[in-house]
């Protein structure tokens, strides 16, 4: 199976097995349906290759079940805070861990989508009253941002602009709450990426939709500058980083339409560009344009097929 971040719509440009994770269109509407859905497909949509510059689509065929939902008799299983799910990240030869927007936590689940109950947390705000929105989430596999203390940890991003890191600790011991490592009031964090660049330790490239550019972190979460700046030279006004992916040696960074208080994308066919960077954040080339590109924010690869899917 494909690992899928979470966004309202999507696209695919893959022929084969994919686990796909859809959120509700309407931020913070928990009475809309949020669903994992399983595909196992024969042929799911036909797009463009690897390559094109325009995305068109085609749905030819497949077969959907519903794995788990916060609303009763839709899927398999009631998951009541799989609320806006946005990120989905997986450690090897484990469940996937599901970061939902709009409750502020992340849930696990196993492969047929029933809930694990622990490890579940969530993602304390800045007061320590109520909870932040996580977006992005990430799995150090090789435990380079989780400190001494933490063991394979999961890096997360929240739209208040914070970075947290949770997992359990040397003794197998599971905290409730992420623990928050940094803060910028001003950003908007939407995706995070963990990439093995030129310099002597792994980067973590955070997308902040609000301001229009990618942050990048040593472990330790001290910022760091990279020889390229993750600048597609092209890129209209207006479009901001929204998600980041590494595939291979390749970084692929898909771009939204700001909205008028930059928080948000403005959906609609057409609004989206993929482009992707090396792991110096130095441009190598524009991947898609428009189309039916509609705030695209997840990126994969098909294993199978070694074909590129894409989410919008």
């Amino acid at each position: 199976m494909v690992p899928f971040a979470c966004a309202p719509r999507w696209a695919t440009l893959e022929i084969g097995p994919a686990l796909i994770v859809s959120a509700s269109a309407l931020r913070g509407d928990s009475t809309v349906k949020s669903k994992i859905a399983l595909y196992f497909s024969r042929i799911i949509v036909l797009g463009f290759l690897l390559g094109a510059t325009n995305a068109t689509a085609q749905t030819i065929g497949y077969r959907q079940t519903n794995l788990t939902s916060n609303l009763p008799n839709i899927a398999n299983n009631v998951t009541p805070d799989l609320i806006n799910p946005w990120g989905i990240a997986f450690l090897s030869g484990q469940s996937f861990f599901i970061a939902n927007n709009k409750s502020g936590s992340v849930i696990s689940h196993d492969a047929s989508g029933s809930s694990l109950g622990l490890p579940f947390f969530t993602v304390p705000d800045a007061a320590g009253t109520g909870v932040d929105n996580p977006t992005g989430i990430v799995a150090d596999q090789n435990s380079f941002f989780g400190g001494p203390s933490l063991i394979r940890p999961f890096v997360l991003v929240t739209e208040q602009g914070a970075i947290l890191t949770w997992g359990p600790d040397a003794n197998g011991s599971l905290p409730q709450q992420a623990t928050l490592r940094r803060r910028r009031a001003s950003a908007v964090y939407k995706a995070a990426a963990i990439l093995n660049s030129g310099v002597t330790q792994p980067v973590l490239a955070v997308t902040d939709f609000h301001n229009g550019f990618i942050e990048t972190f040593l472990p330790g979460f001290a910022g760091v500058a990279l020889p390229g700046s993750f600048t597609d030279p092209n890129l209209p006004a207006g479009y901001a980083p929204f998600g980041i992916q590494v595939i291979g040696s390749d970084v692929f960074v898909s771009y939204a339409v700001q909205d008028a208080t930059k928080h948000d994308p403005v959906v609609g066919l057409g609004n989206g560009i993929v482009s992707i960077f090396d792991m110096e954040g130095n441009f190598v080339r524009r991947f898609a344009t428009g189309g039916t590109l509609n705030a695209p924010r997840g990126v994969t690869q098909a294993s199978a097929w070694q074909r590129w899917r894409w989410q919008h």
